[in-house]
């Protein structure tokens, strides 16, 4: 008696697994865990996209702050990208400046080559001169961390020779 209780709970198990409702079942919760999967996949490298890191990060925190630095575009016609990056934050460590900052930007083109001056996520290009431009902007007044990007991007590198430069200075004024 034993041994067709076990033969029909065998054929019982095979008659479900070979059932159209259980395997459509079974392929339906795959399905649905490998578009989750592909979804988390997705956000991680979005995330990892958004997560972006500067080429130089300079804080406006204390008052008439003054940066200067020179970028070698000879050294920036061989990046894939030919974009330098440059972050101005109104903290300096957990310090957060909370008072509206006034600051410009100077970018100076020492090339023959055309170069584009963005800020943040605008297309448009602020270099109003190809040899130099100065961009006076303000910071307004926030308790929270705030960013601004510029991006400083060289369009043809084929006229880039050694000792070319693009000078970039940044001012914090005093209101």
């Amino acid at each position: 008696m034993t041994k067709k209780k076990d033969k029909k709970e065998k054929k019982t198990i095979k008659e479900i697994i070979n059932s159209t409702p259980f395997l459509l079942t079974v392929f339906l919760l795959l399905l649905i865990t490998v578009i989750i999967l592909g979804c988390i996949i997705h956000k991680k490298d979005y995330e990892k996209a958004q997560a972006f890191d500067s080429n130089m990060v300079i804080p406006l925190y204390e008052i008439e702050t003054s940066f200067t630095f020179g970028i070698d575009a000879k050294a920036l016609s061989k990046l894939d990208s030919r974009e330098y990056v440059i972050k101005l934050t109104n903290y300096k460590g957990e310090k957060v400046e909370e008072e509206e900052m006034t600051y410009q930007v100077f970018v100076e083109n020492l090339t023959d080559s055309v170069i584009s001056l963005r800020k943040g996520d605008s297309k448009k290009n602020l270099m109003t001169d190809q040899k130099n431009t100065l961009i006076d902007e303000v910071m307004k007044s926030s308790s929270e961390k705030e960013e601004t990007y510029f991006y400083i991007h060289l369009d043809s590198f084929k006229k880039i020779e050694d000792g070319d430069f693009i000078h970039v200075k940044i001012i914090r004024e005093t209101l």
